[in-house]
């Protein structure tokens, strides 16, 4: 037998695998080693009782803060998502916003001055529904649940800067969406309408297409219907030139920086649309149906429709109709 940090036992010696694995070992009361013996822990491992006792040293170091006077390291600026206040956390939190904590560390590692804020995403219908049905406030549900994730947080010891901590229901938060706002209707980007919208009939609110699951709504199951609204929309045809031209070239940029980093799509962009100096060019048409719609519309009802081309490609044009026009 041999003897150093480890001892080791001679094959021949060891018990039968079935046997190990239906013994119960007690823990050496001391452990041999070239310095010396060691005395081992009595007491296993309690994880409860370290997180009570490093908590609070954590919070009281305020590890993570960033942009402290005098700091000249190199500022990085990590982001996660908002996580929605519908309740406690769970394990689909937990494995998102581990990601964003090991980029986080990542770049503290490597000298940089990290920001890495939390938010909550506290605005939106589903809160009010969830604090009718309890016969609450939606400020008191939403913010109690901010509070108990908050502390979830904490107990995972992700690194977070809580100085940058905020909400989206918060003024201080939305003051800044509502002067966006107004920047763009000022300009005339935004702008007012009736459209049909995915309606669900029993949660009172609107739906996006991938919340409504053969005809249902996908949180109660009611049926969907459509229902005319008047919105507020963004006139993104105004600009989609220039954003398309910067989308060039950020493609161009990354591609020649890092190549192969960008799907096959992206990178074939650029060749797909060599001659996009303005605005699309089409052609405008009616749509004569032969036979009555699920509408109703009556044969032979006539629908204004548009066909688009790229500028200077004489061919013609493919028609293209929406299944709900």
């Amino acid at each position: 037998m041999r003897e150093g940090f480890f001892r080791v036992q001679p094959r021949n010696t060891r018990p039968d695998r079935r046997d190990e694995m239906t013994q119960t070992t007690e823990p050496p009361a001391s452990i041999a080693t070239p310095l010396g013996t060691v005395a081992t822990p009595v007491s296993p491992y309690d994880p409860h009782a370290a997180q009570d006792r490093w908590l609070p040293v954590w919070e009281s170091l305020d590890l993570y803060r960033a942009g402290r006077p005098g700091d000249g390291r190199p500022k990085r600026y990590i982001l996660d998502m908002f996580p929605y206040p519908s309740g406690d956390l769970h394990m689909g939190h937990a494995e998102a916003f581990s990601v964003g904590d090991v980029v986080a560390r990542y770049w503290m590692q490597h000298g940089y001055d990290v920001l890495h804020p939390i938010g909550w995403d506290s605005f939106g219908l589903p809160a009010e529904n969830a604090a009718i049905q309890r016969g609450t406030a939606p400020a008191d549900w939403t913010y109690t649940n901010i509070a108990t994730q908050a502390e979830s947080f904490r107990r995972f010891g992700i690194s977070f800067d809580w100085s940058r901590r905020f909400n989206t229901s918060d003024p201080e938060y939305y003051r800044w969406t509502q002067w966006l706002f107004l920047r763009f209707y000022q300009r005339g980007l935004a702008y007012r309408k009736a459209s049909p919208v995915n309606w669900c009939p029993n949660d009172q609110t609107v739906l996006a297409n991938e919340q409504v699951i053969g005809g249902r709504c996908e949180r109660c199951d009611a049926l969907v219907t459509k229902k005319n609204l008047t919105q507020w929309y963004f006139r993104i045809t105004d600009y989609v030139v220039p954003a398309l031209r910067h989308l060039l070239r950020l493609v161009a940029a990354v591609q020649h920086l890092r190549p192969g980093v960008l799907p096959l799509d992206a990178v074939a962009l650029p060749a797909l649309l060599p001659a996009w100096p303005g605005l699309p060019q089409g052609l405008a048409g009616e749509l004569v149906p032969e036979r009555p719609d699920r509408a109703g519309q009556r044969a032979g009802h006539r629908r204004p429709v548009r066909a688009l081309r790229r500028a200077g490609h004489q061919e013609e044009p493919d028609p293209v109709v929406l299944p709900d026009h």
